[in-house]
This record gives structure tokens, C-alpha cells and sequence, in this order.
């Protein structure tokens, strides 16, 4: 398996491969972008309150639900991808 980030300009893998590969490196930086939008809406929810009006409150909150159901979709989609490519998801 190549780079989990970043596809390499002398890659060797062809059609069906390398759309897996792609769908492992979109899902890998999905996961990050949304785990740390979910840290920091959590952040803003609950250590940052006091500073914060009650409209940005409800939208961290609800942030937090968002930005978590697409870390697990992103998830969902690089387990296809490892799938794809003869790899035992676990």
C-alpha cells in the first residue's frame, strides 16, 4: 500500500486500484479535518462557554454531531477502499 496521504507521482497502480487509493487518501483527510472541527466545537461547547453568546454555543453543538457522523462516514468509506484493495479491514 502506498502513502495513506498523498499519492506518489511514480505510482504503479492502475483504473480500480487507483480509485481505491484515492478513496483511501480522501477519506484519510477527511478523518482528520472532521476530528479536529469535532475538537474544536467541543472545545467551544463546553471549556470556552463563558466566553461565547448562546447562538455559537447550540451551533458548536450541534457541530459536534455533524463533524462526528462525517468522521464516521469517512471511515466507512476508507474501509471500502482498503477492501477494495485485497486488505483485511478490521
Amino acid at each position: 500500500m502506498y502513502s495513506q496521504f498523498v499519492l506518489p507521482a511514480n505510482h504503479a497502480l492502475e483504473g480500480a486500484q487507483l480509485s481505491f487509493q484515492k478513496c483511501i487518501i480522501a477519506a484519510n483527510w477527511s478523518m482528520v479535518l472532521s476530528l479536529g472541527l469535532v475538537i474544536c466545537s467541543l472545545l467551544m461547547s463546553f471549556y470556552f462557554d463563558s466566553y461565547l453568546p448562546i447562538t455559537m454555543q447550540i451551533t458548536a453543538h450541534i457541530g459536534t454531531i455533524v463533524f462526528a457522523a462525517i468522521f464516521k462516514l469517512a471511515y466507512v468509506v476508507r474501509c471500502v477502499g482498503v477492501y477494495g484493495l485485497g486488505y483485511r479491514v478490521f
